[in-house]
């Protein structure tokens, strides 16, 4: 299933692929994707104590592998990734890409030619209260008080801000309260560098955002698996 998204100037190649973990796509994504994963990653994957949490893993490179597939490279690119001094992941050229899953859902942006960030969150029920203030600035912490679905509120923020950071790739340690987002939820700003946001519409009970550190026309959402 693909869903394409346009809003400006076609200038990027930007496209969402996400997968629910389920007995039948963990088999397909074994089949199809494993024989391709170096073998330092297969170990790290495998290192994780919960069977949910090597799925997740093991599918957000699955995606990683598709998406770069889709983008051209070769079915053993992987042994060619690298990693930052803060441990964010690349590869040479002018590709970047992000991963992020929560809940049974994994999400991987890639794009061409400019910087990406990608946050997904399952939306359960929390009192907002106990993390607005080292999350969230003033403004913002009165945006979600005053929003009629303060839930809904919270969870559009620390997406967007996490999708911002992400991109960044400095790590998360940073506080997210450092984070500026617009009125319109459109554009946001970190250490005066602007990030162009947009909302991916995955499942109902899922809130995920984008973060391009340029404008695009078209971002395409595939499901895969």
């Amino acid at each position: 299933m693909r869903t394409i998204l346009t809003d400006a100037p076609d200038y990027y190649d930007v496209k969402v692929f996400y997968a629910k973990v389920s007995d039948q796509v963990s088999e397909e994504a074994y089949q199809d994707y494993i024989p391709e994963l170096p073998l330092v990653l297969y170990d790290k994957i495998m290192r994780y104590r919960l069977t949910q949490d090597r799925k997740l893993q093991f599918l957000g490179k699955a995606l990683l592998l598709a998406a770069l597939r889709d983008f051209g490279y070769e079915s053993n690119c992987l042994e060619d990734l690298k990693f930052t001094e803060f441990q964010r992941p690349y590869m040479d050229g002018d590709i970047d890409f992000n991963i992020s899953h929560s809940g049974a859902v994994v999400v991987c942006a890639i794009a061409r030619g400019i910087k990406v960030g990608i946050d997904i969150e399952k939306i359960v029920p929390l009192d907002v209260e106990d993390y607005l203030e080292v999350s969230m600035n003033k403004i913002q912490q009165v945006m979600i008080q005053d929003s009629s679905n303060p839930l809904h509120s919270f969870y559009t923020l620390w997406t967007l801000k996490e999708s911002i950071l992400k991109g960044d790739g400095r790590g998360l340690n940073i506080p997210l309260k450092s984070v500026v987002i617009d009125s319109q939820l459109s554009i946001g700003t970190f250490q005066e560098n602007k990030w162009y946001l947009r909302r991916i519409n995955i499942e109902d009970e899922y809130m995920s955002h984008i973060a391009l550190s340029d404008n695009v026309k078209n971002l395409e959402v595939i499901k895969k698996f």
